[in-house]
């Protein structure tokens, strides 16, 4: 009787997830807030810690505009040199370069140096703004419901372009909020943190790596803006 039981639990989950199966990446862009409140998401300004990060220390800052890709880096080397690098991240062009507030000429050891940092902006970029990935949303015909911890979730798999994340993502079925990464080298991070960053815009700001406390990744303040000066991305 117990098993039959079981089984008829297991099978009227398995109904009733069915109609979410398909709607993966309605249910992502939910959890954000919404696809038409990001497309209107102008300026993102975030500080992190974590992420594995060995040049850049902690508490380092980027703002953006996204529609442009333009962007501005704020930070310390491990060094203890303080940096500020403006850049297009879409491009992949620097266009300034100040260590300890001196602008410096491009250079062998600059390009270096600022290569180091956008392959960071790229690693925390696609922690913060996974649920508005499109590699995501492309795979929603992928999606598959599974019990975690006694939770009903759905999955999908992910492989983004740069190779940080590669495995499958676990999201709730009602919020669309994402619980879980569990990457294909075995490594797992449990995801939360969601904040409102303005506009209505919800992002997760805590990944928590279950076997390496080294790679978690904080994300202590995240805010949206629609106006932004214009100097911040052209000067010290």
């Amino acid at each position: 009787m117990k098993n039959k039981l079981l089984t008829l639990a297991f099978a009227i989950l398995y109904i009733c997830l069915q109609p979410c199966l398909g709607q993966g990446s309605d249910l992502l862009w939910k959890g954000v807030g919404g696809k038409e409140k990001w497309e209107q998401t102008t300026y993102i300004l975030f500080t992190v810690n974590g992420n594995g990060s060995k040049y850049i220390q902690d508490g380092r800052r980027f703002l953006i505009h996204r529609s442009s890709g333009r962007a501005r880096f704020e930070g310390r080397t491990e060094k203890g040199s303080n940096l500020v690098v403006l850049f297009n991240y879409k491009t992949g062009k620097l266009k300034k370069y100040y260590i300890n507030g001196e602008e410096i000429s491009s250079s062998s050891e600059i390009q270096e140096s600022f290569n180091k940092v956008q392959e960071q902006f790229q690693r925390d970029n696609e922690f913060l703004f996974l649920s508005t990935k499109t590699e995501l949303h492309q795979a929603k015909s992928k999606v598959s419901s599974r019990i975690v911890n006694a939770e009903k979730l759905l999955s999908i798999p992910i492989q983004l372009p740069h190779n940080n994340i590669s495995g499958e993502l676990l999201f709730h079925p009602e919020t669309g909020w994402i619980k879980q990464i569990s990457e294909s080298n075995g490594g797992t991070y449990l995801v939360n943190g969601y904040k409102d960053i303005g506009g209505g815009i919800y992002l997760p700001t805590v990944f928590k790596n279950v076997q390496n406390s080294n790679k978690s990744i904080i994300f202590p303040t995240v805010a949206a803006f629609t106006d932004m000066q214009e100097e911040k991305f052209t000067q010290l």
